[in-house]
């Protein structure tokens, strides 16, 4: 296999990769609840379990000691584990979020082991290229998001002026939901905006969006975003998801 990577680690240069174990796309839990007086129930929730990845890799060292061999397995095995959560690449244009978990049993072979390595993805959704739009002041740009899964968009406007009459600096979303935030002031004002984290700062200090407004989320497929209240160009920057 040409891709095996984990964080900035190549483990290519250290394991041959004899086979993966993972599902097409992860499991789900679906919540049923019963409803008095009504036959079946009703769907509550339909959530992505986290997704499991086993990678069989074999280790080739210079002993024929299972000891020593055992070691070597350890050592090569001990940065994976210090790095905690970083992407694993096992294709070179998608990656998942993943941890090493779990026990690793050897097969010893004369000079070499061969054994799983078990990687766990608390978030089973894949992570595509990132991308990035500019919607011009006081302006709209149409645009097509890849992918087969939701993605969260971050927004910073590094001169963002609000609405004279509505005060509020806002984007809306293919003409519908928008986020909109208030600068407090009519001068030109820095706004950041995490979708993902539902984190808003306007001059670098925490603000809530509006109450009207919501955080934006981009279904594949194509999209316009509007400054329609407010001016200062904005950049619009998000990763694709797949399942």
């Amino acid at each position: 296999m040409a891709c095996f990577i984990f964080g900035s680690i190549e483990l290519t240069e250290r394991f041959e990769v004899k086979g993966i174990e993972m599902p097409a796309i992860a499991s789900s839990t679906v919540d049923v609840r019963s409803v008095p007086g009504m036959d079946g129930g009703v769907l509550v929730s339909n959530d992505l379990d986290p997704l499991e990845i086993k990678v069989t890799c074999r280790l080739t060292t210079d002993t024929i000691d299972p000891r020593e061999v055992q070691q070597a397995w350890a050592d090569a095995v001990a940065r994976i584990r210090r790095a905690g959560t970083q992407a694993l690449y096992l294709t070179p244009d998608r990656f998942r979020m993943a941890v090493l978990a779990g026990e690793t049993p050897l097969e010893y072979a004369n000079y070499s082991a061969t054994g799983e390595l078990t990687f766990l993805c608390a978030d089973p959704v894949a992570y595509g290229r990132e991308r990035e739009i500019t919607v011009p002041s006081g302006g709209s740009v149409t645009f097509h998001v890849d992918g087969t899964y939701p993605t969260a968009p971050t927004i910073a406007a590094a001169s963002a002026v609000r609405d004279g009459t509505a005060l509020v600096w806002r984007l809306r979303l293919d003409g519908g939901a928008y986020i909109a935030v208030e600068t407090g002031s009519a001068s030109a004002r820095k706004v950041d905006a995490d979708c993902a984290r539902r984190v808003c700062k306007v001059a670098d200090a925490v603000k809530l969006p509006t109450l009207e407004s919501d955080w934006i989320v981009l279904e594949p497929g194509s999209h316009t975003l509007q400054m329609d209240k407010g001016t200062g160009a904005a950049t619009v920057t998000y990763r694709e998801r797949w399942l």
